[in-house]
C-alpha cells in the first residue's frame, strides 16, 4: 500500500496549479501505486478524458481497461473505437464495442472488413444489424463470395425480385 499525502488536491485550474497536478500525479506513480489509483486521482484533479486514457495505458493497464474509461468519461464512439484497434483488441472486440457504442451498421461492417474479418462474417454482421437483403447481397458480392453463394443468400433473405446468374458478378 502507497502512502500517498492528501495535499495533492487542488481547485484552482490556474498555471502553477496544473503543473503541482501533474508532478501529484507522476510522484503518485512514482511512489508505486497502482494505475488504478493514478488515473482515479487523475480523473478526481480534473484532468481532460485523453490525458486520462494517455496515462492508464502508460502505466500498463490492459486493453479492455482503457477503453471502458474512455467510455466512462464519454468519449465518443469513434475515439473508444480507434482506441480499442490501436491497442491491439482483435476485430471481433472492436467491432463489437462499436456496435455497442450506438454506431450505425454501415461503420460497424466498415470497421469489421478493413480489419480484415473474413466475407462472410463481415456479411453476417449486416445482416444481423438489420440492413436490408439488397445490400447485405452487394456486400458480399463486393467482398468476393462467389455467385453461387450470393444468389443463396439473396433468396435466404426472401428476395424474389431478381434473379443472379451464376457467373455474372
Amino acid at each position: 500500500m502507497c502512502a500517498v499525502p492528501d495535499d495533492d488536491i487542488f481547485l484552482n485550474t490556474d498555471t502553477e496549479d496544473i503543473v503541482k497536478i501533474a508532478i501529484s500525479v507522476a510522484q503518485r506513480a512514482i511512489w508505486g501505486c497502482p494505475a488504478s489509483a493514478v488515473v482515479g486521482r487523475q480523473a478526481h484533479l480534473g484532468c481532460p478524458a485523453s490525458a486520462v486514457v494517455g496515462r492508464q495505458a502508460h502505466l500498463g493497464c490492459p486493453a479492455s481497461a482503457v477503453v471502458g474509461r474512455q467510455a466512462h468519461l464519454g468519449c465518443p464512439a469513434s475515439a473508444v473505437v480507434g482506441r480499442q484497434a490501436h491497442l491491439g483488441c482483435p476485430a471481433s472486440a472492436v467491432v463489437g464495442r462499436q456496435a455497442h457504442l450506438g454506431c450505425p451498421a454501415s461503420a460497424v461492417v466498415g470497421r469489421q472488413a478493413h480489419l480484415g474479418c473474413p466475407a462472410s462474417a463481415v456479411v453476417g454482421r449486416q445482416a444481423h444489424l438489420g440492413c436490408p437483403a439488397g445490400a447485405v447481397v452487394g456486400r458480399q458480392a463486393h467482398l468476393g463470395c462467389p455467385a453461387s453463394a450470393v444468389v443463396g443468400r439473396q433468396a435466404h433473405l426472401g428476395d424474389t425480385g431478381s434473379i443472379l446468374i451464376p457467373g455474372s458478378l
